[in-house]
């Protein structure tokens, strides 16, 4: 419970307020709120701390108040009232220690003591450092009757902490009471009351990515400026660093500079989406990533061999350049021209890149960057976009796409979002995908394909094309996953030389 500030509590209820906390770790020991006042200041009800003879040795007692906002706020101070008397014995001695904390109780710091202040005598065997300041309002004669109640308001007095070092923040306050002994005096508290007077603020943004530059979508006004936020609200996106108004563009799939574009002046980027079938879970509607996680996948990607023979693209370093949520690598061509339905392919790739397929279909770069940056587009020309994967049939968009800064295609969503009839397969799921089985890549899946299986069917730890579920393993779920899409063509638009 946040509560502003300039707020009282006074018991008045009858019981504790129901945003405060009680705890007593005492047996015997109580807190509880009485109706016997003999002061109008005070009202009817206070709170008692009341220690009991059947109390075992030292009590401890907490009473912790809600949130308290001093956001806007340059100064703050909190008051109560208490009625204490300081028995005759020293070795009854009590004390009461004011706690703050702003940062949700993982620290507490001390911020009013007293105790029951002998100063000359030694109290064996409970020895109490005197405060500087007595807790007690009144001195016990030389008896010791019980039930000691304030009977008028002399026997009260209002104590004030100064709560300034925690103006412009949001603070709790604890109240911790301990005894010494096995015995001491009833304590009372009364109008716990918060007060602050208001500063004049600013507006500040957070800046969770720590570039200097804010979220303009929420502004916050403070009486001055504190860690994580700053004066400006000018980014477009607090979560990359890279990314603020006036910042240089680079070729990162990011609006660095805030103008709504992204890699201007680089080329294009072309965001796919696609699902393969051999290693999709219609349950999580996501892809494995075994072979990643077993570090099978090479860092020399596969297409550098026929028929594909995709030259110059490096090695990767190690394994930890491979994003962790990879599942394989793909080819993404652009063509241009008109596709035909027979005959050998009518459209010409005019740029190829090297990718990864994240488990969630998304098409990267090879650094992760979302979608893939051609630069040899022209534009305002049309193009066909073409995915291709090592061992299932490979798809091309079902339209060309004009070229812009950032292209997108999805070929999950229907069965007609590759181009040609039923080039993508149902997952089962309101999901499409690509086809497993093409282990001789042809852009067919028939006998051939059972005959790279069949060659060598029992492989483990290893990255074949033959393992048409891509768990690491080439066995006979991979025979059943070829069999299934057996006698499966692809359109002769995607067919490779």
């Amino acid at each position: 419970t946040v509560t502003a500030s300039n707020t009282c509590y006074n018991f008045e209820s009858g019981n504790l307020p129901s945003d405060w906390t009680f705890v007593s770790s005492s047996v015997g020991a109580e807190g509880e709120v009485d109706a016997t006042n003999s002061c109008a200041l005070n009202g009817n009800d206070f709170l008692v701390l009341r220690p009991q003879p059947s109390a075992s040795g030292p009590g401890n007692w907490m009473f912790t108040s809600p949130v308290i906002d001093l956001t806007n706020q340059a100064s703050a101070m909190v008051s109560f009232d208490l009625s204490h008397r300081r028995p005759l014995y020293c070795n009854y001695v009590m004390s009461l220690e004011v706690f703050a904390t702003d940062d949700c109780g993982s620290n507490w710091t001390s911020i009013y003591y007293k105790n029951d202040h002998f100063p000359t005598q030694t109290c064996l065997p409970f020895p109490t450092t005197p405060s500087s300041d007595p807790l007690h309002t009144l001195l016990q004669g030389s008896t010791f009757p019980p039930g000691f109640e304030p009977s008028n308001c002399s026997e009260w007095r209002n104590d004030q902490i100064v709560l300034n070092a925690y103006a412009g923040k949001t603070m709790r306050l604890k109240f911790v009471v301990k005894t010494e002994g096995v015995l001491a005096e009833n304590l009372f508290i009364d109008n716990i009351c918060f007060s602050s007077s208001a500063c004049a603020t600013n507006t500040y943004y957070p800046d969770i990515d720590g570039d200097g530059f804010g979220d303009g979508a929420f502004p916050i006004d403070l009486c001055t400026g504190t860690s994580g936020f700053v004066s400006n609200g000018n980014d477009c996106n607090d979560g990359q660093a890279s990314a603020f108004l006036g910042a240089t563009e680079i070729a990162d799939g990011i609006d660095n500079d805030c103008d709504g574009q992204i890699d201007e002046g680089f080329g294009n980027r072309v965001y796919l989406k696609a699902f393969l079938e051999g290693n999709y879970d219609a349950a999580s509607g996501q892809m494995s990533n075994a072979l990643r996680t077993a570090g099978l996948l090479p860092l020399v990607h596969p297409y550098t061999g026929s028929p594909w023979n995709a030259t110059g693209f490096a090695a990767l370093p190690s394994q930890a350049a491979i994003p962790a949520n990879a599942v394989d690598y793909v080819l993404v061509e652009a063509r241009s021209g008109t596709p035909v339905n027979s005959g050998g392919p009518n459209t010409t790739m005019v740029e190829r890149q090297l990718a990864f397929l994240l488990i969630n279909g998304d098409v990267v770069s090879m650094d992760g960057t979302p979608g893939v940056l051609f630069s040899s587009l022209s534009g305002g020309s049309s193009y066909y976009f073409v995915l291709r994967h090592r061992n299932h049939l490979d798809v091309m968009t079902d339209s060309p796409i004009i070229t812009s800064a950032t292209m997108t295609h999805d070929f999950t969503t229907t069965q007609s979002s590759a181009y040609g009839p039923e080039q993508v397969t149902s997952l089962n799921n309101g999901r499409f995908g690509l086809y497993a089985g093409d282990y001789l890549p042809d852009a067919s899946i028939q006998t051939t394909d059972y005959d790279v299986w069949s060659t060598d069917p029992s492989i483990l730890n290893t990255y074949a094309t033959a393992d048409g579920n891509l768990d690491g393993v080439v066995q006979t779920t991979d025979y059943d996953t070829w069999f299934r899409n057996k006698a499966k063509l692809g359109h002769n638009e995607i067919t490779l030389p």
